[in-house]
């Protein structure tokens, strides 16, 4: 009686081991097109003059045609010269789920406790925006 309960118990772990491993599953809703993180800490070196942190956008599915997202920066009243966002729109180009841009930052010019807010806005209508929040620490 004892073996069928551990055969029958073996089996179910093993379906849901299979089903929780399956690339199909992922985190975002089908039409999520956004960052693939709401949170990054960048650690910088204050001697040089200039680094870059690269942003991924993506999209959890892929689209027959281009998709383009406008981004847009927080400017705080004081460290607002201390980065600078390379692009105000992204394309992610048809049949692919995935477009790079990047943030430059300014080690030199940097205020303690200056936090990067950047914001995703897809271009068409009933899509929703997404936040990316970059902590920048001192190496």
């Amino acid at each position: 009686m004892k073996r069928n309960y551990l055969k029958t118990l073996m089996l179910l772990i093993a379906g849901l081991l299979l089903t929780c491993c399956s690339g199909s599953q992922n985190n975002f809703p089908d039409d999520y097109v956004g960052f693939n993180k709401t949170y990054i800490n960048h650690s910088y070196s204050s001697t040089t003059e200039e680094e870059v942190i690269d942003l991924d956008v993506i999209a959890s599915n892929k689209s027959s045609e281009d998709r383009v997202v406008r981004l847009s920066i927080n400017k705080p009243p004081i460290g607002s010269d201390s980065f600078a966002l390379s692009e105000k729109e992204v394309v992610i180009k048809a049949g692919k789920k995935k477009a790079t841009t990047t943030v430059k930052v300014f080690p030199n010019k940097v205020v303690k406790g200056v936090y990067i807010h950047v914001t995703c806005t897809p271009q068409w209508k009933d899509a929703t925006a997404t936040k990316m929040t970059i902590q920048l620490t001192p190496k």
